[in-house]
Formats: C-alpha cells, structure tokens, sequence
C-alpha cells in the first residue's frame, strides 16, 4: 500500500481521507443541480445480524472480477457476525458468501 499523502486523496481510506471526513472535493459530476436526479438502482438484504448502526461495514467496490457468471463489478460487505458478502455491483444480487472464522 503506497504510504499516505496529505493532501491527496485516497481510494482505500475510510471516510475517503485519512483525516475520514467523507468529503470529496474532487467530486465534479455531482452537484446541487443535479443531485435531485439520483434514483435507487437495488438495494439488498443480506443474511446478518442487527447491531445499532455498524452492523455491516462500509462497502469495497471491485471492477472486473470474474465469477461464475462471468466478469462482474462486485461489491463486498462484511457483517457483524463474520460474514463476507459478494454482491453484484448492477442488481444486487448476491453472489456467495463466506463466513470467516
């Protein structure tokens, strides 16, 4: 991992920073006028247990992983109970999970 840069964002960081603001100040295709536009492509419920609001972990997106359907962006959450999640990063759809030990 390349060492941190202030001043520089990172990808990898959480909060987007390592200060974890969760701002993005190179953001340029959102903005206030078009920020109404957004809709909700999927949602999906996962197999996992509630704990106040820290129950899954923030997503890791992945572009170009192949899976047994064939190459797929994949989104990844991990839950409370040690369980890993891959799910399509198109429609949600859950592609396997793990539970880690």
């Amino acid at each position: 991992m390349p060492p941190v840069l202030f001043g520089v964002a990172r990808r990898d960081a959480f909060g987007h920073d390592p200060q974890r603001t969760g701002w993005a100040f190179e953001e340029t295709t959102l903005s206030a006028v078009n920020v109404s536009q957004l809709t909700l492509r999927w949602k999906a419920k996962v197999d996992n247990q509630f704990y106040s609001l820290s129950a899954l972990t923030a997503p890791v997106v992945a572009g170009n992983v192949s899976t047994v359907k064939g190459v797929r962006g994949v989104v990844y959450v991990a839950g409370i109970s040690g369980t890993v999640f891959a799910l399509d990063a198109q429609t949600g759809e859950e592609l396997w999970r793990a539970r880690i030990r």
